[in-house]
């Protein structure tokens, strides 16, 4: 019984229509390297913009995007794929995200 369960369960998984918003993402040094382009290009326009209105709060949270980006660019640039698409996602998380204490 447990068996049919499963083969159906994964029948059902295999016909489920596929979403949009989903992304293939692969391991690739090809990978690496647009999510370094997305990463620089976001800290270019956070450069640019006009000033936070609390730029102290902003600053660390800087600091930390230009050192995921660094460290994953060079893992990268190593081979270690994987872990510099980490950082360098985890770069542009951070980028997203809210200012602290109601910053820009």
């Amino acid at each position: 019984m447990g068996s049919i369960l499963l083969v159906a369960a994964w029948l059902a998984i295999g016909d489920a229509p596929a979403d949009d918003a989903a992304q293939v993402i692969t391991d690739t040094p090809d990978y690496c390297a647009q999510l370094r382009a997305e990463v620089q290009e976001e800290m270019d326009v956070a450069a640019t913009a006009k000033p936070a209105a609390n730029p102290e709060a902003r600053a660390p949270m800087l600091a930390e995007v230009d050192s995921l980006a660094k460290e994953g660019g060079r893992l990268c640039a190593a081979g270690k794929v994987r872990g510099g698409i980490i950082r360098l996602r985890r770069a542009l998380t951070l980028m997203h995200e809210s200012p602290p204490h109601g910053g820009e």
